[in-house]
């Protein structure tokens, strides 16, 4: 009868094993992927924050120009137009590789707020371009401060919807070197169930 417990003990503790292993394996793995997720739509979410920064930055300086009538400048306004140009032609060029990137790793409600940040940016845009049309300065001003108004709310908005979206919904015990926390409690369970195998062996 002992052999027979001692069989048993030896089966149920690799069953257990097996099956753990199996189990801590597929969670690291939906870990990995998670991170990995987290990392690419990170790293594109700045690059397209830096690029909507920079044209929103040079579109303001712009407007300030105006707005305190220092525009009579020739040589510095030719200098912030092309930054401008230069900004938006990046943002642009691109529109369609950062709609597939919002679309890919955001959510259907990503999609509409990107959608919303770049027809701002296309609504400042051409009011930039009426002051290449003389006369009526001051209500081409004011009508680049209210598109600047809407594209900063609009940048905000997509800020706070990126911000609020960043749950990887990871197990509790992931953090510091996550990936590391997690195959040191999974080795943990196992080494647990193997001792399983002298507790079946003390049966009597």
């Amino acid at each position: 009868m002992n052999i027979i417990r001692d069989k048993v003990g030896v089966w149920l503790a690799t069953i257990i094993v097996a099956l753990l292993t199996i189990f801590s394996d597929k969670i690291l793995e939906r870990i990995r992927f998670k991170l990995n997720v987290a990392d690419i739509r990170t790293k594109y979410f700045e690059e397209l924050a830096v690029n909507l920064s920079t044209y929103l930055f040079w579109s303001e300086i712009y407007h300030e120009r105006h707005q305190k009538r220092w525009a009579d400048d020739p040589e510095d306004m030719a200098a912030i137009g092309g930054k401008i140009n230069a900004a938006v032609t990046t943002i642009t060029t691109k529109e369609y590789v950062y709609r597939a990137w919002v679309k890919k790793y955001w959510d259907p409600a990503a999609v509409k707020r990107f959608d919303e940040v770049i027809t701002a940016v296309k609504s400042v845009d051409d009011a930039i371009h009426a002051f290449n049309d003389p006369g009526k300065d001051e209500e081409k001003t004011i009508e680049l401060g209210k598109r600047l108004d809407t594209l900063r709310a609009k940048v905000d908005q997509w800020l706070v919807h990126y911000s609020r979206n960043q749950s990887l919904e990871l197990p509790a015990v992931v953090a510091g070197d996550r990936e590391a926390a997690a195959r040191e409690f999974f080795s943990k369970r196992s080494a647990d169930c193997a001792d399983s195998h002298r507790f079946f062996g003390a049966i009597d």
